[in-house]
Order: C-alpha cells, then sequence, then structure tokens
C-alpha cells in the first residue's frame, strides 16, 4: 500500500476528475492514447469478426495491458479504482470515489484478473484525449483552465408538474452576454429541447450539452408564457475552475 495527501480536484459537474498526486506508484504499461476516443488508459478493442458479438472475452487482451496501471484506492469511507497518468505516479479517478478523503491507500494490481475476463475497473465513458488533457490542467495549475464544454450561460432548475413529473428545465438567472442571453432566453423560460434531444430535467440538458461543442449552433425549443417558440443558440464553454 502507498498513501498519498495531495489531492486536485476538477470543478466539472458531470465528468469531475481528480488527481491523487505523488503517490510514487511505479508504471508497468501506460496504455494511454491521447487520440484515441476512448476511456482514460483503455485502447479500443479489436473489432470482432463478421457475424459475431463482442463479447467479454473480446477484452481479455485489453485487461492484460492495462492492468499493470489500474490501482485500486482505499479511502476510510469506502473504495474504487483509479488510472495511473505519468511516470511521475499521478492517478486519475473519478471524484466520487474520494469524495472528501485527504488520505488516500493505492494498491497496485497483481495478476490476470479473476471473473472470466470481466474488464473491472475499466470505463468507456469519457474519451481518453479529454481526460488526459483535463489531469494535466489539474496536475499543471492545481485547476482546469479549459473545459471544453459547451454550456449556455444560465442558471436553471428541473420544472415539475402539477402530477410531479419532470416538465422542462426552467430558467432562473441569464448569465449577462452568456449564449442564453444572447439567444434572447429570460428568467420564467422553460427549455424543452436542446437539437434534437428533449429535456424534461437538467440531467438531460446537460447530457444534450455533453454531445455538443462550444461553439456549436443549436436549436432549442423554449416555452413562455405557455407558448413554444424555437431559438438558435451558439454555444459557450463551461468555466474551469
Amino acid at each position: 500500500m502507498i498513501t498519498t495527501q495531495r489531492v486536485r480536484r476538477a470543478g466539472l459537474a458531470a465528468e469531475a476528475a481528480l488527481v491523487i498526486g505523488g503517490s510514487g506508484v511505479a508504471v508497468g504499461v501506460t496504455a494511454a492514447d491521447s487520440s484515441t476516443p476512448e476511456a482514460a488508459a483503455t485502447p479500443a478493442p479489436a473489432p470482432s469478426a463478421p457475424g459475431r458479438s463482442a463479447g467479454p472475452a473480446s477484452y481479455a487482451g485489453v485487461v492484460r495491458q492495462v492492468l499493470p496501471s489500474v490501482v485500486l484506492i482505499r479511502t476510510s469511507d469506502g473504495l474504487g479504482s483509479g488510472v495511473v497518468l505519468d511516470k511521475s505516479g499521478n492517478i486519475v479517478t473519478n471524484a466520487h470515489v474520494a469524495g472528501n478523503a485527504k488520505e488516500f491507500q493505492v494498491q497496485v494490481a497483481a495478476g490476470s484478473p479473476q471473473g472470466g475476463g470481466q474488464a473491472q475497473g475499466i470505463g468507456f465513458a469519457i474519451p481518453s484525449n479529454l481526460a488526459r488533457d483535463i489531469a494535466t490542467q489539474i496536475i499543471e495549475s492545481g485547476h482546469v483552465t479549459n473545459s471544453h464544454r459547451a454550456a449556455i450561460g444560465a442558471e436553471v432548475a428541473t420544472v415539475l408538474g402539477a402530477d410531479g413529473t419532470a416538465g422542462g428545465v426552467g430558467v432562473v438567472a441569464v448569465t449577462s452576454g452568456g449564449a442564453a442571453e444572447r439567444a434572447g432566453l429570460r428568467p420564467g423560460d422553460v427549455i424543452r429541447s436542446v437539437g434534437p434531444s428533449p429535456t424534461p430535467d437538467t440531467t438531460a440538458l446537460s447530457q444534450a450539452l455533453a454531445a455538443a461543442r462550444p461553439g456549436d449552433t443549436v436549436t432549442v425549443t423554449v416555452s413562455r408564457g405557455g407558448t413554444d417558440r424555437t431559438v438558435h443558440m451558439t454555444l459557450g464553454e463551461l468555466p474551469g475552475s
């Protein structure tokens, strides 16, 4: 076990990354291709043969390759996994793994994993190039300077209907000069959809924005005074922290 105390977080709501620094963990295989749109430290699996679907066994080679870079992280409240990012021993994990802990025990993998080749601890939600970029920003400056995430520049909340179900995303306030204000949105408006994606709640809005990039122009359906209208919005960028 190796204990480390230096922690730096990314202020991103949905995909909050966290870097545990200076752990001294040796890197067996870095296996992180910054140009590959897969999870951090996870190369893309080879395509399956025509007419056959990829099963758990197709990940066996990938697991063997990246296993030396996957670590177990223990805190006083629980445990989770992380990935060794570089030879300095910086480790990338999710913010929920660390919680509010200040000390961590890091254990490197030992041996081809149990469970029939299941890729435990390996995720495919965040592109490796984005994870590496955000982690590098945290290491170099202690915070995120460029989030690369689209934003509408507004404070929002889920609007509930008379039956208690989610009925859209209400605009509580708009940022001066932000995307929402430039598109003509104002407090009291209810965002019904962004592009082809309905937005019944703030989670759906976040998912729709995650599929876009800063600078993209999207069609937003807004309800105002019971009447729906469509506006074109050029998205801004979620601030770093």
